[in-house]
């Protein structure tokens, strides 16, 4: 139908604004799949096309899928919200204290805030310690940043922090007795019919099949694609390979709706749809809320060579976008989402039963 065409027109000329060589989309109306396709090359030397089932790195849109496993450990009893992570009775204990314990105020943090970033440190802006120290584990990294003092008590000021959700890996994977990416896979992500979601690797070498290639972007600004941070370092807060199906079906199974049984409980979902105050209700736990003319949820993310972003509004459209170049500046977002609701206008002829999606 001509939609189809609009939405292709859209689309062509968002790329050729940013000169993306692939980018991949999904749109869904009430949990079916009503549209995907894939646009240009995921490898521009061979003219390998993208296809809708093509795999791209998703940044911080990883940060949902942590907060949504950090969700079912509560429903299940193993994580409480407002419990204390670190010193005597928290659930990391004495994990991650060196001789010299646990700098100020570290032991007051709860898993909410880590959730919310609202602990107040670890700004991922002025030199994210989540990048820093790259040879070293996750285990040696996370000691030698929590011997600092947090710059107050927790709980009063918002501050976007990679490190924060590297934490919260470290908590899945305590209250779980398995490692963080196979919790993800087994327990959310495959039971939602997504089954071929990893943690990136960095080099080409590891390129998975279906799995893009990823560019820098013109500005030369960001790092080398293939020079990346290893898996357990990066997986909880932007590690994620997926594609956009895959993340529609991850929404589908965690957003209060029921075409799909949800994974998470009732209350789960209206706790992480709830924005802080400390966020100027702007972000819940794991997502950003009501943001970019967006009645509802939405994460962006990026990574070295991938951009991202998955929504899902109140009108029952979830979208997802992937594309293999990374863009720093936020006005590449805000134009990926002026694309996103020019296309949601049109697509009224959506409220059929046709569903695309296939479980198998």
């Amino acid at each position: 139908p001509h939609q189809n065409a609009f939405i292709v027109d859209r689309i062509e000329n968002f790329m050729k604004t940013y000169d993306l060589p692939a980018l991949s989309i999904a749109i869904a109306k009430d949990e079916r799949l009503k549209f995907a396709a894939g646009f240009g090359y995921t490898d521009l030397r061979t003219r390998e096309l993208t296809q809708p089932d093509s795999l791209f790195r998703i940044g911080s849109v990883s940060k949902p899928i942590t907060a949504a496993s950090i969700l079912l450990l509560v429903d299940r009893g193993l994580i409480d919200l407002e419990g204390r992570v670190f010193g005597p009775g928290g659930i990391l204990g004495m994990d991650y204290a060196t001789s010299a314990g646990y700098g100020r105020y570290i032991d007051q943090i709860t898993t909410r805030q880590l959730m919310e970033h609202t602990t107040g440190g670890w700004d991922n802006e002025e030199g994210d310690v989540a990048w820093s120290m790259p040879q070293a584990s996750a285990d040696d990294l996370i000691r030698a940043v929590l011997v600092s003092p947090l710059p107050g008590p927790p709980g009063r000021k918002w501050i976007y922090s990679n490190f924060g959700y590297l934490l919260l890996g470290k908590i899945i994977e305590k209250a779980s007795r398995m490692k963080y990416e196979d919790f993800v896979n087994t327990v959310l992500l495959s039971p939602s019919g997504s089954m071929n979601s990893f943690v990136a690797r960095g080099t080409i070498a590891e390129r998975r099949p279906k799995e893009s290639l990823y560019y820098m972007s013109g500005t030369s600004i960001g790092f080398d694609p293939y020079e990346l941070l290893s898996p357990e370092r990066i997986g909880p807060w932007g590690g994620w390979v997926s594609n956009p199906i895959q993340l529609l079906k991850f929404t589908s199974s965690v957003d209060g709706t029921n075409v799909r049984n949800d994974l998470i409980s009732r209350r789960s979902v209206i706790e992480w749809s709830t924005p802080s105050l400390a966020s100027n209700r702007s972000y819940g736990l794991g997502w950003s809320i009501n943001v970019m003319g967006f009645n509802g949820w939405q994460h962006d993310g990026r990574m070295p060579g991938a951009s991202a972003m998955l929504v899902r509004i109140t009108s029952g459209h979830s979208m997802a976008v992937t594309t293999n170049k990374e863009f720093v500046a936020r006005e590449f977002f805000h134009d990926m989402a002026y694309m996103l609701h020019h296309i949601v206008h049109q697509c009224e002829w959506w409220n059929d039963m046709n569903d695309l999606f296939t479980y198998t």
